[in-house]
């Protein structure tokens, strides 16, 4: 499930993940990776200038914080802050980073 979250941030729910808490964190963090490597690319278009058109480059970089639980009783609201922290983290680090916050129980 992929889900604006205000502003410029995103939420995004992965499940049926491993039971092993290490394939599981390994999995998350594989594809946060392709995410923040896709957004990474390079994007060309065209803008119009003095009656043409000339092409541009463009690129974006992202933080991603994630929070991995695995105790069904968490609240999701306390998840979610948990993963917006990290993200915050990974900003302060110089962004273009991801952080995961491992949440083992509350």
């Amino acid at each position: 499930v992929v889900s604006r979250f205000g502003g410029d941030e995103f939420v995004i729910l992965l499940t049926n993940l491993s039971n092993s808490h290490d394939e599981a964190r390994t999995y998350v963090l594989q594809v946060a990776e392709k995410i923040r490597l896709k957004i990474n690319e390079v994007y060309k278009f065209d803008v119009q200038k003095n009656n043409h058109l000339e092409q541009t480059e463009h690129s974006c970089h992202v933080s991603i914080g994630i929070s991995l639980f695995c105790d069904p009783k968490i609240n999701p609201e306390y998840i979610i802050g948990e993963a917006d922290k990290a993200m915050y983290e990974a900003k302060e680090q110089g962004k273009n980073r991801i952080v995961m916050y491992d949440i083992k129980s509350i």
